[in-house]
């Protein structure tokens, strides 16, 4: 069995399926990122909904079962357009399979963390509040039985947020945490926000 990491639709070509289809079906993981294609052009993700669509029906036709797509919320200029694009595109993948077998979609929704040296560095990360009431935007209208939603710990990515601009006067912080018990923060057993 070999397990692809999340591909963009344009790299899953025809050989590629074949070739993976000799070995056990693990699921594809497809990338759209962001709902629409208005958004996917201001992260320089160029793909359009027909592109997605076109891969995920090569795979599914080529016999597999589970297919994931991934996605990320709170990108700069994200509209409720963005986040109903998201939806429909679920729905989208999952009518490819009407009636034809057992099929299982996994949808994992990441909110946007702006990273250093990035073009996004200087842009606005989404409040706690914000990335909440769009997580519950969205699992209120994701109701299918096929779909396993993922929904990423919002305390965490507002954490990584901090961590991933902060400079050294972060250090006292980092140090304080530790000395209150901080230990594998990272681990969701142990994640204290």
């Amino acid at each position: 069995s070999l397990a692809m990491p999340s591909l963009r639709p344009g790299t899953v070509t025809d050989r590629l399926i074949e070739t993976l289809s000799l070995g056990k079906r693990s699921g594809f993981t497809i990338a759209p990122e962001a709902g629409t294609e208005r958004l996917r052009r201001v992260i320089n993700k160029k793909i359009t909904d027909s592109e997605i669509m076109q891969c995920c029906r090569k795979i599914l036709e080529n016999g597999w079962r589970t297919l994931k797509l991934y996605f990320m919320i709170g990108l700069p200029t994200e509209t409720k357009a963005d986040l109903d694009g998201i939806i429909s595109l679920i729905e989208s993948v999952l009518n490819l399979k009407k009636g034809k077998g057992k099929f299982r979609l996994n949808v994992t929704i990441s909110p946007f963390v702006p990273k250093p040296h990035t073009p996004f560095q200087w842009e606005r990360q989404c409040g706690l509040k914000e990335l909440e009431e769009k997580e519950r935007y969205l699992s209120e209208r994701v109701r299918d039985g096929r779909v396993n939603l993922h929904l990423r710990n919002p305390e965490v990515s507002v954490l990584e947020g901090i961590l991933a601009r902060g400079e050294e006067s972060l250090w006292p912080v980092l140090v304080d945490v530790v000395d209150r018990g901080g230990r594998f923060e990272g681990w969701t057993d142990h994640f204290d926000f």
